[in-house]
């Protein structure tokens, strides 16, 4: 064997050394997985809700001589309201924040002709419980709780009209309903 080739051969030899010896070192690990968080996050804003739907007749009532209603239903009311700690709805009477205008029994709001001076009291009713106003509001309702779908109640009013006729004009009452989140 030539010189050359000695070589030649001791190189081929210690290279298949040098990776047969490689076949016995520790594998180094390398991963074949990743990962990587994606948070999601949202957010719902505080909304609460009440519709009043009058009635036709609320716009037409009977105010004749000796008239009497004891559960005329004047609007339907719905509530809704996406607070855990729930809602409350109040009902304002224009009359009774006038000041004056109402003649009736105490807690009892009014149709006002401001042309005759005159009043008819009237009581408000939600469903069959007549409430009472207190100053110039009333709590329609309180809950402690998420509303997510329209809760619906009536309202109604009792009234009388006496036996002496009514001086000539428009007997108005304004009620607002206000729901405000706990």
């Amino acid at each position: 064997m030539t010189t050359r080739r000695m070589k030649a051969s001791g190189l081929g030899l210690m290279v298949a050394g040098a990776v047969a010896s490689l076949a016995f070192l520790p594998l180094i690990a390398i991963s074949a997985t990743d990962n990587a968080p994606l948070n999601l996050s949202g957010a719902v804003a505080a909304n609460v809700d009440v519709t009043v739907t009058g009635t036709a007749i609320a716009a037409t009532l009977d105010l004749s001589t000796n008239h009497t209603e004891t559960s005329l239903k004047v609007a339907d009311v719905t509530e809704m309201a996406n607070t855990p700690a729930g809602y409350t709805v109040s009902v304002a009477s224009a009359n009774l924040a006038a000041g004056g205008r109402c003649g009736g029994a105490a807690g009892q709001a009014c149709f006002w002709n401001s042309a005759g001076t005159e009043d008819v009291a009237f009581t408000l009713l939600k469903g069959a419980s007549s409430l009472t106003f207190s100053g110039s509001s009333v709590q329609w309702s309180d809950t402690t709780a998420v509303q997510l779908t329209a809760l619906a109640s009536v309202a109604n009013i009792a009234y009388a009209v006496g036996a002496t006729i009514l001086p000539q004009g428009t007997y108005t009452e304004a009620l607002t309903f206000t729901i405000t989140s706990k």
